[in-house]
């Protein structure tokens, strides 16, 4: 008995209907199609063992994944001899593989199959699926946009180089590791300078691309604030204090840079606190305190400066002299206080540039200005304080402290802090009013 019966006489493979010769290594994604076509014959006489009653060569074909082990097809023919068998098999990508074709003949007395030839290799790398997501579609020109590429069905622990293209141009590649399952992301960000429309996409090897994702880029506008101001009362007695609050809101198409709001009494300043940048649509508000001595009437306003400018509605005050005079309100007083940065004092309204992790010490002394009522005193003699440190830019507290304590008795203490961003930050003074359970404040110092 003789082996070398059956030969594949023609054979080739695909990639979604692209021919790859023998040997290449071939880039693919999940789920992309193989053809493999072949052509298979008799090409000796068989030995009596090799062939049925009808005549016939049983034949097979098996499609085999060197790289996993794996049949990947097993297809039986019966062939007269001198005459061959034209099929083809249709697989899915799933995973990376070595792909060859074996051919096999049956002996029929021992039921045994005999292989008579192996040929081709095609060595398949999987490439992961691409998916991207952006931050935002809609910009204005000079802003920034962030991406998100998620990567999926890859190869386990594999590194694969991801390139970003926008407008077909390439931005810019990067390197991601796989995890055990075959995925990973890639994070970037691109800043687009003008106006226009861009379409961006990532590619591994330009063979797994992502979806488009378009980013629609419009000509920065103007900003355009608008301010308000309203008061909790307009009509006050004489030493009597008054909320005021605002509200800066920018109306226009363009950035706001941030800047500073001032706030007026009869044209001349009382207070100024920062305001934020602000994106179209965005807003800050807040509240301050005033107290106004002189009787009459008087006329709030408000005005925020710095890469644009707008003044506030005007608010009318009218402080009266009280028919008799009133209880005070103020219980307490901050008599000493100092900000220290590094040991090294500031003083009030400076401005200060520091370190995220810098060193901040606060130290104040609270003394009485009167004595306390009987709603103002519980029931061992003790007036019940708190120290409030306030972030006026960011609307943070960042410390609430109680004491308890008797008139006389100077209470001192120091807070520390750790800079962690941008703040303004002052101390408000509280005392607590027994009989209603609120908190009044007595006093604000420091910005």
């Amino acid at each position: 008995m003789s082996q070398g019966l059956v030969k594949c006489t023609y054979y080739a493979f695909y990639l979604n209907d692209t021919e790859y010769p023998v040997n290449s290594k071939i880039k693919a994604r999940v789920e992309d199609r193989v053809r493999i076509h072949y052509q298979v014959e008799v090409v000796r006489t068989p030995d009596p063992d090799e062939i049925d009653e009808n005549g016939y060569v049983h034949v097979a074909v098996q499609i085999w994944d060197w790289k996993n082990g794996e049949e990947l097809s097993w297809k039986e023919y019966k062939i007269r001899p001198g005459w061959g068998d034209i099929d083809r098999v249709k697989l899915s990508v799933d995973k990376s593989r070595n792909i060859g074709i074996a051919i096999y003949h049956k002996n029929l007395k021992t039921g045994k199959w005999i292989q008579d030839q192996w040929v081709g290799s095609w060595y398949i790398e999987i490439i992961p699926k691409i998916t991207l997501t952006a931050d935002k579609t809609e910009i204005y020109e000079g802003e920034t946009v962030n991406f998100e590429a998620k990567l999926s069905q890859g190869a386990p622990n594999a590194t694969v180089k991801v390139c970003v293209y926008v407008n077909e141009s390439r931005d810019g590649c990067g390197k991601v590791t796989l995890d055990k399952n075959g995925n990973g992301k890639l994070k970037f960000s691109i800043r687009f300078p003008e106006q226009d429309i861009y379409h961006v996409k990532a590619c591994i090897d330009k063979i797994s691309c992502s979806n488009v994702v378009t980013i629609v880029v419009k000509r920065k506008g103007k900003p355009k604030l608008e301010v308000k101001i309203n008061a909790d009362k307009t009509v006050v007695n004489r030493g009597e204090r008054i909320t005021i609050y605002y509200k800066v809101k920018n109306i226009g198409k363009g950035s706001f840079d941030g800047g500073t709001i001032y706030f007026y009494v009869d044209k001349e300043e009382k207070f100024h606190l920062p305001v934020k940048a602000l994106a179209p649509g965005e807003y800050q508000s807040g509240r301050i305190y005033l107290v106004i001595d002189k009787v009459g009437t008087h006329e709030v306003q408000a005005y925020v400066t710095d890469n644009t400018e707008a003044w506030s509605n005007t608010l009318t005050i009218v402080v009266k002299k009280p028919s008799q005079p009133p209880s005070p309100r103020e219980l307490l007083k901050c008599t000493d206080y100092a900000f220290y940065l590094n040991g090294v004092r500031y003083p009030v309204n400076s401005k200060i540039k520091a370190k995220v992790g810098d060193e901040i010490r606060i130290t104040y002394r609270i003394e009485f200005v009167r004595d306390p009522n009987p709603d103002e005193i519980d029931e061992n003699g003790y007036v019940h304080v708190a120290v409030q440190i306030w972030d006026w830019k960011n609307g943070e507290e960042l410390k609430w402290l109680n004491y308890k304590t008797q008139k006389g008795l100077p209470l001192e203490d120091v807070v520390w802090l750790t800079v962690d961003k941008s703040r303004n930050i002052g101390i408000a003074i509280y005392h607590k009013n027994l009989k209603t359970g609120k908190w009044i404040q007595d006093q604000w110092v420091g910005c």
